[in-house]
C-alpha cells in the first residue's frame, strides 16, 4: 500500500502531491518515522519551510478520543 501526501497554499492549490510505500503496518514506530520522513520529502518538494507550514492532517485508522488523544476504538494497525 502506498501513502500519500500533498502540500496546498492557503487558497487550496496542490504545490506538491507524492506518494511513498507504506513499511509494515504492525511497526507504529516504523510508520511514524516513515510519514515524517514523506512530509518533509513534500515541504521540500514544494520548496515550503517549517516556518511557513500553517497546519498538518493525518487520516488514522479509527476514531481519535479528543480527550486523550488516543486512537478511541480497536484499530487495523497493532500497537497504536
Amino acid at each position: 500500500a502506498a501513502s500519500p501526501a500533498a502540500v496546498s497554499d492557503l487558497a487550496g492549490a496542490v504545490r506538491a502531491e507524492l506518494d511513498s510505500p507504506s513499511p509494515d503496518p504492525g511497526d507504529a514506530d516504523a510508520l511514524i518515522a516513515a510519514t515524517a520522513s514523506l512530509v518533509e520529502r513534500a515541504l521540500g518538494q514544494a520548496a515550503v519551510g517549517h516556518d511557513h507550514l500553517v497546519g498538518a492532517t493525518a487520516a488514522v485508522p479509527a476514531p481519535v478520543d479528543r480527550g486523550t488523544g488516543r486512537l478511541g476504538a480497536e484499530s487495523c494497525i497493532p500497537g497504536l
